[in-house]
């Protein structure tokens, strides 16, 4: 998908077309249309998509290129478009805009990084790419036949070989200044200036120390930003004296004038025709205005750079939803502003799950106007045991417990929020008190096998609940927190599995690694009917089970196409939501067994949540959400 992103009015609109994940984009310099380039799927090669911007539809899907397409870029007049495929084809092509049919073709030397026209000449282009290649190249119209003329300029010596005689550098960048004068960015951290009509470098210097992805030029300036998250801008001598004084007096002429520090490596830039503001993005999933000027950066909209590992809703305001994700970041959203509220980040410490205590359907009905309700805690589990208790009202930690010696794969509070309830990858089930961050009971029934899922039950009398481990076991347990020994076990289920995975290959020895190659087993309670659990996993059937407590027996089985990798059951109706490997997004309604297929995502499908109304539903492939809108 791509996203049209209105910076004043704060609005965002979506170009949906592609089925693979979005690689390039460029737009034409009317601003009328938009190129986006996606990958293959293994049953075609890539898609160039091209979009009437005004009317947000598709006019063309183009295809040329087997592979990864890594550059899109419009000529100056818009005549002609390129696409260059990744280093695994190695491909060129040549677009005539007006019929969108390719005109030249050529297989470049070296894997290209980054292409641009010349903003003086609609008829050439230069490229950089492996092996310090810098190519100069001249779209010949003048025979019948279109035809890429090529040449390579000569790379000096100590650009070429970096700071070790073995390095191999690359160029990764590309920006025109004006008058014959192009600025070349490379992995060494090196930005060279070269003349385009004698094809050589003039200056080099070194403008970071780490690998420069970004260029963006003037006459007098050259902005750099790089992957260790630095944008800079540096005063140069201008075109006419880059070419003409001596090497000394151009390094003399070059100077710092001003850097910020973003959040992440910087991967695309674009500013005005002085430099003097612009929008800026990084591998964190953000999107930067930035002023030099006022040398000021706001945040626009906000991403996860990682794997996100689960969502979960508050409850009010009921537009907010968390999310945590293996960069160590715990996350608050609005849905409807599409802003980020509030951000705890543990670098380095992947955040595998998140709880909020429920709210239930009559704390709904007396929670009046949601804006002025108290944010609820959150509590966080990590994959080195821990559990952080946050206040995300005051965005303070309230408590960090200690209670699994390894990483927390599942939680949930007890129906009052008294209790935290916690699973861990070896499979021990901790039972924890938010209040007072002691942890009061730790259960070793299912030792040594994952714990995929804890669920608890929609009663008021006495508090059920459940826990699921990765070997198709799920224990269901009665507790009265008042009462010294005030555990029991109610139920222990056990769904029998084949003796291969699901890939066809024998089972091995039961490790982690090999629990991780099977679907995860999950169980859940209905929010609408306690004696219902709804179960799926790996067994001999693609199914979802549906098993009674009170009955102890399955009534109800719905087939499936799919294995299962995360479920969530609607608190206002009979939907189940599932998500599958295969990037869809199932809607099961589970008292006639129909369903619907969604697709929205470019990965396997990895958390699923309702909205505690039901109106929403959120679905996660790798790093982005979705966010459904659920009629009943």
């Amino acid at each position: 998908t791509c996203r049209n992103v209105g910076l004043i009015l704060r609005c965002v609109t979506h170009f949906a077309g592609h089925d693979e994940e979005v690689s390039t984009l460029s737009l034409q310099h009317d601003g009328k249309v938009l190129a986006s380039a996606s990958g293959a799927n293994g049953l075609r090669g890539s898609q160039i998509c091209i979009w009437d911007v005004h009317s947000l539809s598709c006019k063309k899907v183009l295809s040329y290129h087997e592979a990864q397409i890594v550059c899109l870029s419009y000529s100056r007049d818009d005549k002609f478009l390129i696409s260059v495929g990744d280093y695994s084809a190695c491909s060129l092509a040549v677009w005539d805009t007006h019929d969108y049919c390719i005109v030249a073709t050529a297989k470049p030397p070296c894997p290209i990084h980054s292409v641009t026209w010349d903003p003086f000449s609609a008829n050439e282009f230069i490229s950089v790419g492996s092996d310090s290649s810098i190519l100069f190249w001249l779209v010949d119209e003048t025979n019948d036949k279109v035809t890429l003329n090529l040449y390579e300029g000569e790379v000096p010596q100590e650009i070429k070989h970096g700071a070790m005689e073995d390095q191999c550098v690359e160029f990764t960048a590309i920006s025109y200044a004006g008058q014959g004068v192009v600025y070349v960015a490379s992995t060494t951290g090196i930005i060279s200036a070269w003349s385009t009509e004698e094809s050589r470098c003039v200056m080099h210097w070194l403008a970071d120390d780490s690998e420069i992805d970004t260029l963006n030029c003037d006459v007098k300036h050259v902005m750099s930003g790089s992957c260790a998250g630095y944008l800079k801008l540096w005063s140069v001598p201008s075109p006419s004296d880059t070419l003409h004084l001596s090497h000394t007096a151009r390094r003399q002429s070059i100077t710092l004038e001003n850097d910020i520090a973003l959040d992440g490596a910087i991967t695309s830039s674009t500013f005005d025709e002085d430099l003097a503001v612009g929008v800026v993005s990084t591998v964190c999933g953000t999107i930067w205005f930035v002023n030099w000027a006022a040398k000021s950066k706001v945040r626009l909209t906000s991403g996860h750079s990682q794997q996100v590992n689960a969502v979960a809703f508050p409850g009010v305001p009921f537009d907010l939803f968390a999310s945590c994700c293996d960069d160590g970041g715990l996350r608050l959203w609005s849905s409807s502003q599409l802003e980020q509220r509030v951000q705890f980040l543990k670098p380095h410490q992947p955040c595998k799950c998140i709880a909020f205590p429920p709210f239930s359907a009559d704390q709904m009905a007396k929670s009046g106007d949601a804006k002025d309700q108290p944010l609820r805690p959150c509590a966080a589990g990590y994959s080195d045991g821990s559990i952080r208790i946050f206040d995300l009202s005051s965005t303070k930690m309230r408590f960090k417990l200690q209670p699994h010696a390894q990483s927390v794969q599942a939680m949930a509070f007890s129906l009052d929020g008294s209790v935290l309830i916690s699973g861990g990858d070896d499979g021990l089930v901790a039972i924890t008190s938010p209040s007072t961050g002691i942890t009061v009971k730790v259960m070793s029934d299912h030792k040594h096998v994952p714990i995929t899922c804890i669920s608890v039950a929609n009663i008021t009398q006495s508090c059920v609940w459940l826990a699921a481990s990765a070997d198709q076991r799920v224990s269901i347990w009665s507790a009265d927190w008042m009462s010294e020994d005030g555990l029991s076990l109610v139920d222990w289920l056990t769904f029998p599995s084949p003796p291969f995975t699901p890939n066809g290959s024998n089972r091995q020895r039961k490790d982690k690694a090999f629990y991780k190659s099977l679907p995860p087993t999950l169980a859940l309670f209905s929010p609408t009917d306690s004696d219902l659990i709804v179960y799926t996993g790996y067994g001999l059937h693609k199914q979802i089970l549906f098993y009674s407590l009170s009955q102890q027996k399955v009534f109800r089985t719905v087939s499936l196409t799919h294995w299962v990798t995360c479920m969530d059951i609607s608190p206002q109706s009979h939907l189940v939501a599932i998500g599958c490997r295969e990037r869809l997004v199932k809607l099961v309604d589970f008292t006639i067994g129909s369903f619907q297929d969604f697709t929205a995502h470019c990965d396997c499908v990895m958390a699923l949540k309702f909205s505690p109304n039901g109106s929403s539903l959120m679905s996660v492939g790798y790093n982005d959400v979705v966010v459904w809108n659920v009629k009943f």
